[in-house]
C-alpha cells in the first residue's frame, strides 16, 4: 500500500460482506481480512479512524472498539508517537499449525469417551463427534477447556488465530465460558455454539428442538391413555441457573396439553446434592430420594399416570421407587426418559425396567452439523446473519421384553 508522509494511508478500497453489519465483530472480521489477503500489510501503518469508519460504514467508536481488540491481541502494535502498526507476523494463518485448527471449547469436568461415539447419547460426547468430523474434512483440532485457561494463554491463541470455533452448552451455560467467547467473537473469529438461549443470539448456532422432543414425547403418553403426566427433574449441583433447554422442553409438554385439554401437572424440579455416579450405593439414594418426591403423587383421587424424567438414567431409581410404592413401572405409571443413552447407564444393572420410550437429540448430526457451519461460515458462504439450524430429535420407543 502506498503512503505518504504528509497525509495518512487510505483504506483499500474494496466492497465487504460483514458478519455483522456495522458492528465491531464486522469491523474486527473485516481488517483481518484485508491483512490475509495482503491489503493491510504487516509492519505498515494503520489508516485514519475517520478513513476506515467511511470505507467499513461504521462509527469513530465502533472502529476504535475494533482497533483496541486488535491490539489486545497482538495484531496491531504502538510505534513511535503512537501511530498503529500491523505487527509482523500478525496472522499466520497459513504457517502455523493452530491457524489451521479448529478449537472445540468445552469444560473441564468431562473427557469425550472412547466408545462407538455417534451412538452415544451424552452431549458431551459431542466434543469427540466434533473431532471425527473436523478429522473427515481434513482439518485438525484442539481441545480447550476453559476451566484450565489462563488469560496469557487466551491472548497467545487470540495471536494465533485459529480457523474457527465450536463451543459446547456448558461452555456457554458458564460466566467463565461467556467471557472466553466473547473474546474470540470480538478479535473476529468466527464461532459456532450448541447451545440455546439469549447469550447465543450473536452466534452462529446448531441445536436440538428441545420443545419439539418434549412434544413427541408427552403426545405419545396422552395417546397411550396418559391423562395425569408429571416431569421429573433432579437436576445436577453444577448447573447455575435453570437451562434454556428445560424452559424448551416445558413449551412442548404445555403445547401438548393444551392440545388433548388435560390438567397441567406442576413439576418436580430439583438440585441433587448427590453426585450421581453409576454405583449402586448412588441408585439407592436416588430411589429414596424419588419415592420422597413421588408419595403425594398417590395420595388424592387422582394419581399421576405418565412421567417424564430429566434424562433415560433418572429413570433406574424412578421405576425402583414406584415399585417400593407399590406401583407396576410401564402397567399402573408409564415412564419415560430422554436421550436415547439408557444403554450406557450403570444403572440399569440394578431394575429389570427401562424407559417405555426416550428421545434421540442425534448427536451426531448435530456435530457433524457444528463442523459444517463453522467451515460455510470461514468460507464466506454465510449470509451475515448468524444461523441457527435446528435439529428435530425423534422418539424411540422401546421393546419392553
Amino acid at each position: 500500500m502506498p503512503q505518504s508522509s504528509h497525509s495518512d494511508p487510505s483504506p483499500p478500497t474494496t466492497t465487504l460482506i460483514r458478519s455483522r453489519s456495522g458492528s465491531r465483530y464486522a469491523a474486527v472480521q473485516d481488517l483481518v481480512r484485508w491483512i490475509k489477503e495482503g491489503k493491510l500489510r504487516p509492519g505498515e501503518r494503520l489508516p485514519a479512524e475517520r478513513l476506515l469508519a467511511e470505507q467499513l460504514g461504521v462509527s469513530r467508536p465502533t472502529i476504535r472498539a475494533a482497533i483496541q481488540d486488535l491490539q489486545q491481541s497482538g495484531i496491531l502494535q504502538l510505534g513511535d508517537g503512537r501511530i498503529r502498526k500491523i505487527a509482523l507476523g500478525a496472522i499466520k494463518s497459513e504457517g502455523n499449525l493452530l491457524g489451521k485448527c479448529v478449537a472445540i471449547i468445552t469444560d473441564a469436568s468431562r473427557e469425550a469417551p472412547h466408545l462407538e461415539i455417534p451412538q452415544y447419547g451424552w452431549e458431551w460426547a459431542l466434543q469427540a463427534i466434533c473431532i471425527d468430523a473436523a478429522a473427515s474434512a481434513g482439518m485438525p483440532t484442539i481441545v480447550l477447556r476453559t476451566n484450565q485457561l489462563r488469560e496469557e494463554q487466551v491472548r497467545q491463541i487470540l495471536r494465533e488465530r485459529p480457523r474457527g470455533v465450536i463451543a459446547l452448552r456448558h461452555v456457554v451455560a458458564s460466566p467463565r465460558g461467556r467471557e472466553v467467547l466473547a473474546k474470540f467473537l470480538d478479535a473476529g473469529i468466527p464461532v459456532v455454539v450448541n447451545s440455546h438461549g439469549p447469550t447465543t443470539e450473536g452466534f452462529d448456532r446448531v441445536v436440538s428442538d428441545h420443545a419439539f422432543g418434549a412434544y413427541q414425547l408427552t403426545r405419545m403418553l396422552i395417546e397411550r391413555g396418559c391423562r395425569r403426566i408429571l416431569r421429573y427433574r433432579p437436576l445436577g449441583a453444577e448447573i447455575e441457573e435453570r437451562p434454556e433447554w428445560l424452559m424448551q422442553r416445558d413449551e412442548g409438554y404445555l403445547r401438548a396439553i393444551a392440545e388433548a385439554g388435560i390438567a397441567v401437572i406442576p413439576p418436580i424440579e430439583f438440585r441433587t446434592p448427590i453426585e450421581m455416579t453409576q454405583d449402586l450405593a448412588t441408585f439407592e439414594l436416588m430411589q429414596r430420594a424419588t419415592m420422597g418426591y413421588l408419595i403425594d403423587q398417590f395420595s388424592g383421587k387422582e394419581p399421576i399416570d405418565g412421567i417424564e424424567a430429566v434424562t433415560d438414567s433418572v429413570v433406574f431409581p424412578l421405576v425402583a421407587a414406584l415399585e417400593r410404592l407399590g406401583k407396576a413401572p410401564q402397567r399402573d405409571v408409564l415412564v419415560v426418559g430422554y436421550d436415547n443413552n439408557w444403554s450406557y447407564c450403570e444403572w440399569r444393572n440394578f431394575t429389570s425396567h427401562r424407559p417405555l420410550a426416550t428421545v434421540d437429540k442425534e448427536n451426531d448430526r448435530i456435530g457433524r452439523e457444528l463442523i459444517e457451519l463453522l467451515m460455510e461460515r470461514t468460507d464466506g458462504r454465510l449470509p451475515p446473519a448468524p444461523q441457527c439450524r435446528l435439529f428435530s430429535p425423534q422418539v424411540v420407543v422401546l421393546d419392553q421384553g
